[in-house]
């Protein structure tokens, strides 16, 4: 085997960021500009930003039984709160804050680890997108896929702990049609409503990896800056 000479590794390694370059095409847009354009999307990072709180809450049957899910987003002291009925019994009751996460389900409290409260910390916001910089999340753009017959960007997010789950942008429209978890699943956005001038997805196809099937989730009501109280959070 002939022996590789300083000029024949130079033009091997210009070689490879070429090929590593080609990945993205000119005409791509970067991470960054995909999560832009997703925020202009959905109103505007302005009127994003006067979003001080929000409550969410969905409703969806599974085998026959009614599951009513109660999201409490306190944007302004880093709080939330989700709550999941079925059949009018409480099966989890999950709160952040305080840089702490405690979980209530089927009786038995438990508080998460520094690592899973950042973790779930990543979708603490109504709007995780607006809190990406600010948080110091990693972005990558990892090209295009087709998600329900739609054209769309791929965006990883990546926390401070390597955590990572993956969004998906309709180059198209620039909403999100899916987020892929790898804790808790894939949520499709099926129908987005302007609600005070904000885009939300009010109908979404989730598949938990602790239900066998396919559940549609749709959204009974949103309240935004509303009051809040400390017995939200408790």
């Amino acid at each position: 085997m002939k022996k590789l000479t300083t000029n024949m590794l130079v033009m091997l390694a210009f070689l490879a960021s070429n090929l590593a370059f080609a990945g993205q095409q000119d005409n791509d847009p970067t991470a960054e500009e995909v999560i832009e354009n997703y925020l202009e999307a959905i109103g505007g990072k302005a009127k994003l930003e006067e979003i001080r709180n929000a409550k969410i809450e969905m409703v969806t049957e599974f085998q026959g039984m009614v599951m009513n899910m109660y999201f409490i987003h306190d944007e302004e002291n880093e709080r939330m709160n989700q709550r999941v009925l079925v059949m009018g019994n409480e099966a989890s009751n999950i709160t952040l804050k305080d840089g702490k996460a405690k979980v209530l389900m089927m009786g038995q409290t438990q508080e998460l680890t520094d690592e899973q409260y950042q973790e779930a910390k990543m979708n603490m916001s109504a709007f995780p997108e607006l809190r990406y910089g600010t948080n110091g999340y990693e972005l990558s753009y990892e090209g295009k896929e087709t998600v329900n017959d739609e054209e769309a960007y791929k965006i990883v997010v990546k926390n401070q702990n390597g955590v990572s789950q993956t969004n998906f942008y309709s180059v198209e429209s620039g909403l999100k049609l899916r987020n892929e978890n790898p804790t808790s699943g894939n949520t499709e956005y099926l129908t987005y409503d302007e609600i005070d001038g904000i885009m939300y997805p009010v109908e979404m196809r989730v598949k938990s990896p602790m239900v066998p099937e396919a559940i549609t989730a749709n959204v009974e009501s949103i309240e935004f800056n509303t009051e809040l109280s400390e017995d939200d959070f408790e």
